[in-house]
């Protein structure tokens, strides 16, 4: 990716503001470690200035026009990973 296309990623509500080892990974386990944490994480997302770029980065990863590797796990753009099948479905379908 170009260095515009994620500069979205300073602006992200999840950055880590002091990068101390808790900070990290006390995030991870709010976007990584499963369901119990989504609320969490979706209350951060809410109001993320950054929330449509990441979304939208997802997206592209999980449709395999970024990167070719496995679907994204863990919760990107206020949505989980079925959550994110989902809507490219929809964007696929041209609702």
């Amino acid at each position: 990716m170009k260095p515009a296309e994620v500069a979205w990623r300073n602006r992200a509500a999840c950055r880590p503001k002091h990068g101390h080892v808790e900070e990290i990974r006390e995030l991870h386990r709010i976007f990584f470690d499963s369901a119990p944490h989504w609320t969490e994480a979706k209350k951060m997302c809410a109001g993320c200035p950054s929330k449509g770029g990441c979304l939208d980065m997802a997206l592209a990863h999980d449709a395999g026009t970024d990167w070719e590797v496995e679907k994204l796990q863990g919760f990107f753009g206020g949505m989980n990973q079925a959550e994110r099948a989902a809507e490219l479905q929809r964007r696929r379908s041209g609702y």
